[in-house]
């Protein structure tokens, strides 16, 4: 399935791709294969609610608030570098709030296809790495 996203919506998953970039660069395969189980349950529970989504994407809310409500609804159940990612989520701007979710989606198998490079690079020694767009 492919997903057509507005122009802010492109642009959120652009910055939100470098910072799983960077999140991943230098983490171990577990590391990289936990966050991709965070972001999914995270993807789980925003596309459960729509109410949800919609106060964290509503462009008239506060950026703050915005954090502070994903920080307590996800806080206690996140890693440091998965509540980050989806604490900066919360503060992008977004065309949709359905934007949200196959972002979150899509963030999560990067997050994996970077910790099964991992393993490629550990089993053949090569530094090449692949990823899934």
């Amino acid at each position: 399935m492919r997903v057509h996203f507005g122009g802010s919506s492109r642009e959120s998953l652009k910055v939100s791709r470098a910072m799983l970039d960077a999140a991943v660069k230098d983490a171990t395969t577990e590391t990289a294969s936990q966050l991709c189980t965070e972001l999914f349950s995270c993807a789980e529970v925003l596309d459960e609610s729509i109410a949800l989504r919609r106060a964290i994407t509503d462009p008239s809310r506060d950026s703050a608030a915005k954090v502070g409500l994903v920080t307590e609804l996800f806080g206690k159940s996140l890693s440091a570098q998965g509540l980050e990612i989806i604490s900066s989520l919360a503060s992008l701007r977004w065309s949709s709030s359905a934007d949200l979710v196959p972002v979150v989606e899509q963030l999560a198998i990067e997050a994996q296809g970077s910790a099964a490079n991992m393993v490629g690079e550990h089993r053949t020694g090569r530094g090449k790495r692949f990823f899934i767009y």
